[in-house]
């Protein structure tokens, strides 16, 4: 009996620890028969390494997997796109386009370019490489981020997502994106059930696919569940004990890794959490259940980020001189028109050489320019102008910050503020008013 009883005292989950130096340690206490603890100390850096790279590669096999949708995604809004600027064209040249409608078309435009941004940026968010920081958020954002990113295209397969979510925070600890990986993983897999349901012919001529997905609060537990429910093919008989084995898929051959569920059953365990599955009578039902965590000062904040407020134009002012280094001439002269408006002085740079000799010639309040450029990128012109100008506001906007690229901690910071294409311009132009306003 004591040797169960110091079994349950021993650490469940070892507690790991980073090094100066980078390595990371893994520490479990077990308790000894006759009283006392041993420690035992461990190097983990090679198997959270090798952990990391097998989250990314599920990841990215995932994202193969959406792939498809996501092109007929970007399409849907670059076809309303075109047709607002063809038409917009030909009522010009008919001399029928009202000062009304040329303010509804350019509307259509800048609402289907936010549409995109949307799509682009939670690709980008979930594609990345994350150093797999923990923070405490709340899950509820999670499930929102993993349905804005397939909900059309499994609509456009005929299949109907349901979700329930609670009305307010339930904060757990964990890496966010990790865990939208894990629902979206689910979601896809709920999504490959019920089209190959239909294919097989094992649903009727008036069946419907359903996936619903819930994320309900425990009070007693403090805990969270999500659940993702279908009603597909369910797992075989006598298959659900080995669903979360690595390489271990119900899929046809070619059409899936085997490490989805696998990765996700290890990202949820890592959160001190628990992934299960069982049948229904019709469908499967995947369960993760997590802790809430205790949150200083009361509830997590939820909801949207606010609107940015469009910027004023304050013209009663001197104007300021910003630099704008851009090598695609549409985009830079789009940015410098918008920043005129404000009451700028702007001038043009097509890349980082020219910049720097601009800006030797005439020195800029502002400095906005992108990274990838020929001739010198971003990163080498933002140091250039920093030994010349240490307190130089630069403000830096980029496209590649994806799963292979990310910015480096030097670079973040000697900008003040880092936009991702695609460009607001009229937060461009808020960051702008900002900076002079502080300065």
């Amino acid at each position: 009996r004591k040797r169960v009883e110091a079994r349950d005292r021993a650490d469940i989950n070892p507690r790991e620890r980073t090094r100066p130096d980078g390595t990371v340690i893994s520490a479990r206490r077990d308790p000894m028969p006759g009283g006392g603890y041993v420690t035992t100390y461990t190097d983990i850096t090679e198997r959270k390494r090798v952990e990391a790279e097998l989250i990314q590669s599920a990841k990215l096999a995932t994202l193969g997997e959406i792939a498809a949708g996501m092109v007929h995604e970007l399409s849907q809004p670059l076809n309303i796109i075109r047709f607002a600027a063809e038409g917009s064209v030909l009522r010009m040249e008919k001399g029928t386009f009202g000062a009304e409608d040329q303010k509804r078309q350019f509307e259509t435009i800048d609402s289907q370019c936010g549409r995109m941004a949307k799509i682009i940026d939670n690709m980008r968010v979930f594609s990345r490489k994350d150093d797999a920081a923990e923070e405490i958020f709340d899950p509820a954002e999670s499930v929102k981020t993993a349905v804005d990113l397939i909900e059309a295209q499994f609509r456009a397969d005929g299949i109907d997502i349901s979700t329930e979510l609670p009305r307010r925070a339930s904060p757990v600890h964990g890496c966010m994106v990790r865990l939208e990986q894990v629902i979206i993983n689910l979601l896809t897999n709920a999504h490959d059930s019920i089209v190959e349901k239909r294919e097989t012919g094992a649903a009727g001529s008036d069946w419907g696919g359903r996936i619903e997905i819930t994320a309900r609060h425990h009070e007693a537990d403090k805990a969270m569940t999500i659940s993702v429910i279908d009603n597909g093919l369910g797992i075989p008989e006598g298959e659900v004990e080995k669903i979360f084995q690595p390489f271990y898929t119900t899929k046809q051959a070619g059409s899936g890794t085997g490490l989805g569920l696998s990765v996700s059953h290890g990202i949820i365990e890592a959160m001190a959490g628990r992934l299960s599955v069982r049948n229904l009578d019709e469908g499967a039902r995947f369960d993760i259940t997590l802790p809430c965590a205790a949150v200083a000062g009361g509830e997590a904040a939820t909801g949207p980020s606010p609107r940015p407020r469009k910027p004023r134009t304050d013209r009663g002012r001197s104007p300021c001189h910003v630099l704008v280094v851009e090598d695609e001439p549409e985009a830079a002269q789009a940015m410098a028109r918008y920043l005129e408006e404000l009451g700028h002085r702007v001038s043009i740079a097509g890349d980082g050489k020219e910049a720097c000799e601009t800006f030797s010639q005439d020195p800029a309040d502002v400095v906005v320019t992108d990274l990838r450029m020929p001739r010198m990128k971003g990163e080498e012109l933002v140091k250039r102008l920093r030994e010349r100008s240490p307190d130089l506001p630069i403000i830096a906007v980029t496209g590649h910050v994806g799963p292979t690229e990310e910015l480096n901690e030097e670079l973040k910071a000697q900008v003040v503020r880092i936009f991702k294409k695609p460009v607001s311009l009229a937060r461009l132009g808020e960051a702008v008013e900002e900076i002079i306003r502080s300065g």
